[in-house]
């Protein structure tokens, strides 16, 4: 049984999932990764990363907020054709999802501190992404 060091050199660098950006107006916005399991295929075995982070909330914590106004279309970029799923949190815990349509949201009108957290869920694996903005 070997156990460590891949002798297929195709399974060296098992990888990580692909960034996931956001887009609100026309600036682009790198988001933080959270959490993620990734798998590379070989042609006769697989190798998988899992890695594990704290929540998005907890990340938040020493994030600097993105300012942007009330009511802004976001738009979520990656590579790919991921299933996604939007969640707002609060300084304890996830408060609610967010629904998606062609890949966009609306932030709230209200100002304040808004985290949310982009899962993405590929073929190969998932990841957890993190930003919070700040309303005006």
């Amino acid at each position: 049984m070997l156990v460590g060091c891949s002798q297929n050199p195709e399974l060296d660098s098992v990888g990580t999932p692909p960034p996931v950006s956001l887009e609100v107006g026309d600036e682009q916005y790198s988001m933080t990764m959270g959490g993620f399991s990734w798998t590379k295929k070989g042609r006769i075995s697989s190798i998988t990363s899992t890695t594990d982070a704290p929540s998005p909330n907890q990340m938040a914590f020493n994030m600097e907020p993105v300012l942007v106004d009330g009511e802004s279309e976001v738009t979520i970029n990656t590579t790919g054709d991921p299933y996604l799923s939007v969640y707002l949190w609060n300084e304890d815990a996830m408060d609610k999802e967010i629904p998606l349509q062609e890949n966009q949201f609306t932030l709230p009108n209200e100002a304040g501190r808004y985290i949310y957290e982009v899962f993405a869920e590929w073929a190969e694996g998932e990841g957890s992404y993190t930003i919070v903005f700040e309303v005006e």
